[in-house]
């Protein structure tokens, strides 16, 4: 009976631990009066895999859907399709299409 008492408190301390550790990260990550700003992903490379023409689908995601906050993802192996052969030709041209239409590029945060 001596044995089993302190590992009951052991587990109701580290339970305790666990509920004190929840509530706070629910309240430090909940804020109802934040504004939360939508945006989309546009895959060269998937657009190209759905067989549709990467260009027109780009363009019309910016002016058909008017969207305002975009994530580009950038391929290494589009990059440098060769050793030491770098192409930003496509990036290049997406960033100026959606600065023409003042929309913002948005990164992902690792």
């Amino acid at each position: 009976m001596k044995t089993k008492m302190p590992i009951l408190f052991v587990i109701i301390f580290f339970i305790a631990i666990l509920i004190i550790l929840v509530a706070y990260l629910a309240k430090v990550s909940y804020n109802p009066y934040k504004k939360i700003i939508y945006g989309v992903t546009f895959s060269k490379s998937f657009a190209k895999y759905l067989d549709l023409d990467w260009r027109q689908t780009y363009i019309a995601v910016l002016d058909d859907l008017q969207v305002k906050y975009i994530r580009i993802p950038i391929l290494w192996n589009e990059i440098e399709p060769e050793k030491n052969l770098y192409n930003f030709e496509d990036i290049d041209w997406q960033v100026a299409e959606a600065e023409k239409r003042n929309a913002h590029l948005i990164s992902s945060k690792l």
